[in-house]
């Protein structure tokens, strides 16, 4: 029996893009865990239509979870 890390990504969650030049803005489409290495894998959808399968390490270097993260800007 495993004892897999549960993570805080849920489907149709949305992402914020850390770099527009990497990529877009994404949500989250589909998750999968393979039971034997305890990770789990997201299917991300950018807004351009860019489809990526990613690590929630992977997703983190990627995005922004919620707005609140995202950096402020004074004009």
């Amino acid at each position: 029996m495993h004892n897999c890390q549960t993570v805080d990504l849920n489907l149709g969650m949305s992402l914020y893009t850390r770099d527009g030049r990497r990529t877009g803005n994404g949500r989250i489409m589909s998750e999968s865990q393979d039971p034997d290495l305890c990770h789990a894998v997201f299917g991300i959808t950018t807004e351009a239509g860019q489809k990526l399968i990613l690590s929630e390490r992977e997703v983190d270097a990627l995005f922004f979870r919620t707005a609140d993260e995202l950096p402020h800007h004074s004009p």
